[in-house]
């Protein structure tokens, strides 16, 4: 009898928790019909907008979701989310709370569209490549002067979007001017209340193929790229400014070749520039700073740069990485030919560099502060003009009589270095050479200019050139010890004297005091 009791019983529940289930999600599957979510989400649509094109509700909560729509808007940014199918687990006492939360999402082509509401001088390049936004005007005519942050009952109103235990499919990814196309997927979780809270993660997104394009530029294609991210809960992050940096830890990889280098001109309008880049990044970031073993390197075979007149073509790699004592190193090394006009009513010269080599040590790892440098070096193997002809020119204008017969037209043969620290720049000549002249020589970098001097020969008359107090003098049939003399006098440290560079046929007096 006991056992039927209990049958009953259990039978009893069964129903009414079925029923309460079926009335339940008839209720949800009216509400969804007749639009009341969608009523109540959408009481300021200028502000927050949430639509879809059909909704069914298999249990309470649950949602089937066909051409979802979400678009919000503060003073500060446009975000838009549309999906063109999902399964949501919804919490419906949130939306009491005017907050549109998912515990569960598996969603399928996710696109997304941001953009942060330019400001004065922006150029206007970059306003065209914006994301078009539903309901909002186009880039170039949105509103150059931010409106005032909404108080009271108008941040109140403002809905929040709340996504956890997501698995989603990727097809479009518009950042500014940034646009993504392609096959991708993104899981994680993700809170955004506009004005009142941001919380992301941790979260991965994964491209696996498609096309990244700058306006009509393509940037790359395909592209493919590795992210992770988490942006510990922020509370009105709009207050934080760059100090939101804090919060974010990220990892980024790629390995990718930029198509159209010309996209930099859209950030850099004084710069024209060419040619094609292979890059790869590895970079990690923990709270803003960077992580030991992030590194981005680039290689650009036909690299082509130009800016006032100055022009650089040239095969070139880089690389920044950053050690295991968190100090931040970039390096460059480059071969091409570098065309100028350096004197006025001259034609262009055409100069070939080899074996130009650059490192800069940065002061600091965080990306709040500005970056700095801690020192740096550079040099160059050879620098070569071979038809000096415009030189010899100009230099005839001061030097009339033996000036011809002494540099000739050519080649023009150089090379040097260059170090900076915060205490000592110097500028190093280790050799230069124009037909039957050279010399060789060193500079600091003073409060009253560049303090050094240069020394050689003329033809056959040994000559030298100071530089002291921002007076320039020059001094012919110097001794062997003139240029050491006027180095110390200028002080320029002896660490960069030694090795001997000379010329073809110097003698060993000739040589003595050249710069390493």
């Amino acid at each position: 009898m006991l056992g039927k009791r209990i049958v009953i019983v259990t039978l009893v529940l069964v129903v009414q928790v079925l029923a309460l289930a079926l009335v339940g999600r008839t209720a949800m599957n009216t509400a969804l019909a007749a639009g009341v979510v969608e009523h109540f989400a959408n009481v300021n649509p200028e502000l927050f907008e949430l639509s879809w094109d059909r909704a069914v509700s298999r249990w309470p909560g649950h949602v089937e979701v066909t051409g979802l729509h979400l678009r919000l808007e503060d003073p500060v940014l446009q975000f838009q989310l549309t999906i063109e199918h999902a399964d949501v687990d919804v919490v419906l006492a949130d939306l009491m709370h005017k907050v549109f939360h998912a515990s569960r999402v598996r969603a399928s082509g996710v696109r997304v569209r941001f953009v942060f509401k330019p400001m004065p001088g922006v150029a206007p390049q970059r306003l065209d490549a914006f994301p078009p936004i539903d309901g909002l005007p186009p880039g170039p005519l949105r509103a150059l002067v931010l409106p005032p942050f909404p108080t009271g009952a108008a941040l109140d109103a403002i809905w929040g979007v709340k996504l956890d235990d997501v698995d989603a499919t990727v097809s479009e990814l518009w950042f500014v001017e940034y646009r993504w196309v392609g096959e991708g997927e993104v899981q994680g979780s993700f809170a955004l209340s506009p004005l009142r809270h941001l919380e992301v993660g941790p979260a991965s997104l994964q491209l696996a193929s498609g096309e990244l394009t700058v306006g009509d530029t393509l940037v790359a294609a395909p592209f493919v790229a590795a992210l992770e991210v988490t942006i510990a809960p922020v509370d009105k992050p709009q207050e934080l400014g760059i100090e939101l940096v804090r919060s974010v830890s990220t990892s980024l990889r790629f390995d990718t070749t930029v198509q159209h280098l010309s996209v930099l001109q859209r950030s850099l309008p004084n710069l024209t520039v060419q040619g094609q880049a292979h890059l790869v990044a590895s970079v990690h970031v923990a709270n803003g700073v960077l992580s030991p073993g992030s590194s981005v390197e680039a290689w650009a075979p036909e690299l082509r740069v130009a800016r006032d007149g100055v022009r650089i073509e040239a095969t070139a790699h880089t690389r920044l990485e950053v050690d295991g004592a968190g100090t931040p190193t970039l390096t460059a090394t480059a071969t091409g030919v570098l065309r100028a006009a350096p004197f006025e009513h001259e034609e262009v010269l055409a100069v070939a560099l080899s074996g130009l080599d650059a490192k800069c040590t940065l002061a600091t790892n965080d990306l709040l502060i500005t970056p700095s440098l801690a020192r740096a070096t550079a040099r160059v193997a050879e620098a070569r003009l071979d038809d000096a002809s415009v030189i010899t020119r100009v230099v005839t204008k001061l030097v009339p009589v033996l000036t011809p017969l002494v540099l000739r037209q050519g080649p023009l043969v150089a090379k040097g270095a260059f170090a900076y620290s915060p205490s000592l720049t110097v500028a190093r000549v280790d050799h230069l050479q124009l037909g039957d002249a050279w010399l060789h020589g060193a500079a600091r970098l003073a409060d009253a200019g560049w303090e050094g001097a240069v020394a050689g020969q003329f033809g056959f008359v040994p000559l030298g050139v100071s530089r002291h107090a921002g007076v320039v003098q020059a001094q012919p049939f110097i001794g062997p010890s003139w240029l050491d003399d006027e180095l110390e006098h200028a002080g320029v440290p002896e660490a960069v004297l030694g090795e001997v560079t000379t010329r073809p046929g110097a003698t060993p007096t000739q040589a003595r005091s050249a710069v390493r």
